[in-house]
């Protein structure tokens, strides 16, 4: 019922729990309005319960913003090891909480405004696409889906990430391949 609008993410990497599993922790700002079916059909229902004898009073809605703010952590899995270091593959589940906050004039004190105001924490679920640029920066693409109680928010995303640990540069052994003299 929203509008598409961007998101902006920050995503912290702390690294491996388990093997082959890290932990990340997530936030997403965003804002958007209702679209004009959801508008139509608030305006509708107006008009059934509203009294008009007449029949000439007007509903002007106007528009109805809705912001979020997420706060989450995902247990990310990464498969097997590849030959490349610079793409690395990621499924990922996790618990998201989001802060929503609904304004508008058509809506102000009211029971709507009151149910668009909610927090409401949920399972998230991740797949991406991580090319490592830096020791410590990764760039990548990722397709994710939060359903908390009330909103369910697909997403496709291009994100940078921070890692606090080390990438690894080296192969497990700590001896670097290459020709002996």
């Amino acid at each position: 019922q929203m509008e598409p609008t961007t998101a902006f993410t920050v995503e912290a990497d702390y690294g491996e729990f388990v093997r082959r599993w890290r932990v990340v922790f997530v936030t997403d700002v965003w804002s958007s309005r209702l679209d004009e079916t959801a508008i139509r059909r608030y305006r509708d229902a107006l008009r059934r319960v509203v009294i008009d004898p007449a029949g000439d009073d007007t509903f002007n809605v106007g528009r109805v913003r809705v912001s979020d703010i997420a706060l989450g952590v995902d247990a990310r899995y990464r498969p097997r090891r590849s030959r490349s270091e610079f793409f690395r593959p990621y499924l990922g589940v996790g618990l998201a909480a989001h802060v929503l906050n609904g304004e508008g004039r058509a809506i102000a004190n009211t029971f709507v405004e009151r149910s668009l105001d909610n927090i409401a924490v949920g399972p998230s679920f991740a797949a991406g696409l991580d090319a490592v640029f830096f020791q410590h920066v990764t760039l990548g693409m990722q397709a994710r889906y939060d359903l908390v109680s009330g909103a369910r928010y697909g997403s496709i995303r291009a994100l940078g990430t921070y890692l606090f640990d080390r990438t690894p540069t080296r192969p497990r052994g700590g001896r670097a391949q290459g020709k002996r003299r």
